[in-house]
């Protein structure tokens, strides 16, 4: 008897199991409602066969007193309060809408500003450092640079050794370095014209230097001021270069496929050309230690350093305060804060939509944003006097520009072929305007500044 009633308990358990569990009897794959559920605090959807089961549940996102995601409204009405936080160097502005209950949301939001950096140059003497000091006049960011001592070496063509003109400290001279003349007027001598002023020299050829080379700020007591196209090209043979205060340019190619492998660009400097150091495999180490005016294109590229992650922010490739490649940024991008100046064709073949540069920004190098194609907006900071050569040339999505007061040329080609281009608006009045320098251009060669660009309108803060 005791066997039959507990048979008959387990058939019973057995059938609530089966009715109050019968779904799990049968393992389906769940699919899910489209509408959603939702609760005070999450929203989520429900499994369909009605199972407890549901897709992950997330939590509300109110704006404007409901989720903007499921519609859900919560029986408490929002009372919003708004406060309105200013960008600053780092950190962008916007407006904030707070409730008493905790809920908030953003809008209008304004990219931060970047830094506005002056500079302070302790000069080196033969055995003291000196030192460079970027500071911010709207925060307290700073960045500082020794300079290390450095002698002013004189050197006379056959001599043996370099001596300075200060200390008269000597030191073994860098073999293989070749110089020559720099002219204000080069071509007046061609055709038996006058040549004009003299200028100082170029270091012409470094072919056949080795080492670690020493560049003399002075030959036969005039200044160093150029170091020439190509003029190291292919020496395998140089681990490092000085490069003397008095050096303002270095021209095409100039250490181009170069076993060199560190390199300290000096306050003077004012022009790195073309591919100057491209393909210097082993160079890992770069330090600016000032402003240039201009960078051209590819100047760094296929480098160790180029290949460091630890150069790169959001996509871009930077040295020092330099932004030297753009090419990864995309959508609404922001420039480091405390970037001087952006090389040439920094942004082609990127994929941004909006470029906020920071408003200490000095210098933009010529072609730029060259047929940055998706390019829709962007604001020139009020440092900046000059829109370069074909700057935003070929941008055919930009539609909106703004150009500050402080621009007293716009280049050849600067906005050509911008066919999108609705509206400038200048940070003056129409007679400012009207006296900006803007190149009319010559031909095919030198087309008009804003050449194909038609349709646009100023609108004028004065």
């Amino acid at each position: 008897m005791k066997k039959l009633i507990a048979a008959a308990m387990s058939l019973t358990v057995a059938a609530l199991g089966v009715f109050a569990f019968g779904c799990k009897a049968e393992e389906h794959e769940h699919t899910f409602a489209a509408n959603w559920s939702s609760d005070a605090n999450y929203h989520w959807h429900a499994s369909t066969c009605g199972h407890p089961e549901t897709e992950k549940k997330e939590s509300h996102s109110i704006v404007n007193g409901k989720c903007e995601i499921c519609d859900y409204t919560p029986s408490h009405q929002h009372s919003y309060i708004k406060s309105v936080h200013e960008a600053d160097c780092t950190q962008e502005g916007y407006e904030l809408y707070e409730c008493a209950c905790g809920a908030s949301y953003r809008q209008n939001p304004v990219p931060a500003l970047g830094h506005e950096l002056n500079m302070v140059k302790v000069e080196p003497t033969c055995t003291q450092e000196g030192s460079i000091t970027y500071s911010c006049t709207h925060c307290d960011y700073t960045r500082k640079t020794t300079l290390s001592a450095e002698h002013k070496y004189n050197w006379y063509e056959g001599e043996d050794y370099f001596e300075c003109i200060e200390c008269f400290h000597r030191i073994p001279a860098t073999q293989g370095l070749q110089f020559r003349e720099i002219w204000s007027n080069p071509f007046g001598g061609l055709f038996g014209g006058n040549k004009g002023d003299f200028l100082g020299y170029s270091l012409d050829s470094a072919a056949e230097a080795s080492g670690d080379v020493i560049i003399p700020a002075y030959f036969e007591d005039e200044e160093v001021t150029d170091i020439s196209n190509y003029a190291f090209q292919d020496n395998f043979d140089i681990t490092s270069v000085q490069i003397p205060e008095t050096i303002k340019e270095i021209g095409l190619m100039a250490f181009e496929n170069c076993s060199l492998a560190s390199v300290n660009i000096p306050t003077g400097m004012e022009y790195i050309g073309s591919m100057a150091f491209s393909g210097c495999t082993n160079l890992q180490t770069v330090k600016f230690y000032g402003d240039v005016e201009c960078i051209e294109a590819w100047a760094f590229s296929d480098t160790a350093i180029s290949a460091d992650e630890n150069y790169y922010d959001n996509g871009a490739f930077y040295i020092d305060g330099h932004l030297i490649d753009a090419s990864g940024a995309k959508g609404d991008f922001t420039v480091k804060a405390d970037t001087l100046s952006i090389a040439a064709r920094a942004f082609e073949d990127s994929s941004v939509t909006k470029v906020n540069l920071p408003r200490g920004l000095k210098y933009i190098t010529e072609y730029a944003f060259l047929e940055c194609e998706t390019l829709e907006e962007i604001k020139i900071p009020e440092k900046i006097t000059t829109i370069t050569y074909e700057c935003f040339n070929g941008c055919t999505a930009l539609k909106t520009i703004y150009i500050p007061l402080s621009v007293e040329l716009i280049d050849n080609g600067a906005l050509g072929q911008c066919t999108s281009l609705e509206t400038i608006n200048y940070g003056g009045s129409p007679d400012d305007w009207a006296a900006i320098n803007k190149e009319a251009g010559d031909g095919e060669v030198w087309e008009a500044w804003d050449e194909g660009s038609g349709g646009y309108t100023v609108v004028y803060a004065k």
